[in-house]
């Protein structure tokens, strides 16, 4: 999609993913986000239902935070081959219910 009016006429459009999932468990999203990624808890980070835990490392090395969440939540995101956030949430809420 194309913006059609304007200085940026022309220039396609940004669109993010949904961030439904997530937010929808928003207390559990920023406790991930600060005991898992590590962030403080009012530092801007966008987290999509599509954003995986790659998108947070420099080396693509994810196994930091598989100990964190293994430590933390008691779940084995390798074992259950997730690496996308909503999924991993989504675990954390079964867990919790």
């Amino acid at each position: 999609m194309k913006i059609k009016k304007g200085r940026l006429k022309g220039k396609k459009v940004i669109e993010f993913a949904s961030s439904k999932i997530v937010d929808k468990y928003y207390d559990i999203q920023e406790e991930f986000i600060c005991k898992v990624l590590v962030f403080w808890k009012d530092d801007p980070v966008f987290i999509s239902d599509l954003s995986s835990l790659y998108d947070f490392t420099d080396d693509n090395n994810i196994s930091l935070y598989s100990k964190r969440i293994k430590q933390i939540y008691n779940i084995d995101i390798l074992k259950l081959k997730i690496n996308i956030i909503s999924d991993i949430i989504k675990e954390i809420v079964k867990l919790k219910s």
